[in-house]
């Protein structure tokens, strides 16, 4: 329920179901930590997507304290994707890389198929942050066909919203290929409520327009501010 309220950019409420939990677990006892993890993972993902990384790692961290794999295993690879794309997005590139790379090796070890386009997307976020464009195209291209092929919209919008952040990064800027992806993804994420997405999408096509000189910035301009207001 929390990850769906990062998605929908409803912070407040995520918030309010975290801190319901981590009141349960005073009021009844949490003796193998599952209240504690959960709690504290899906406030690392709350902050992450909010943008405040610092919180973000500070509430990962917590979760990993009380983290048992005998317990709570079949979170391993939430936390860690999660964790890892914070470390990038905060600047410390290498190192959510690292926790990345070595979640998909244990992943492979275990034969776990588990949030695949959650790994894939995440992962291919941080390898923009990396600067290996190339390679982050590639995973959101197949993060595209995998969300296509299993109708899973919200990853197909994150999917064309990663693949106009790798082409925004090419020199020169494919306008053409940015255009398309973000007015793709913009059209999934706006009747869905992604705000987050739709938001971004929105400043992007402002950005490209302004450059463009077209009218249409103002338009984006208006609704990302309203997204974001």
């Amino acid at each position: 329920m929390v990850w769906s309220h990062v998605v929908l950019g409803d912070f407040d409420t995520g918030i309010h179901l975290v801190e319901d939990s981590l009141r349960e677990r005073e009021a009844f006892g949490d003796p193998l930590g599952t209240l504690s993890f959960l709690a504290h993972l899906g406030l690392g993902n709350l902050q992450n997507g909010a943008g405040n990384f610092a919180a973000a790692l500070e509430a990962y961290e917590r979760a990993l304290d009380v983290y048992r794999d005998d317990i709570h295993g079949n979170f391993y690879f939430f936390m860690t994707w999660g964790l890892g794309l914070t470390h990038a997005l905060s600047g410390r590139v290498v190192e959510g890389l690292e926790i990345l790379e070595r979640a998909e090796t244990v992943e492979r070890e275990r034969g776990s198929k588990v949030f695949p386009l959650m790994r894939l997307l995440h992962h291919g976020r941080a390898l923009l942050e990396a600067g290996r464009i190339d390679e982050a195209e590639r995973i959101a291209a197949e993060a595209l066909k995998v969300a296509h092929d299993g109708g899973n919209r919200p990853s197909e919008a994150g999917a064309y919203g990663l693949l106009a952040e790798a082409a925004w990064r090419w020199d020169p800027v494919p306008s053409e290929a940015i255009e398309r992806h973000l007015l793709k993804s913009l059209a999934i994420a706006e009747p869905l409520e992604m705000r987050p997405l739709a938001a971004r999408c929105h400043l992007r096509l402002a950005s490209l327009y302004e450059r463009l000189g077209r009218r249409e910035q103002e338009h984006h301009s208006v609704a990302a501010a309203c997204l974001l207001g």
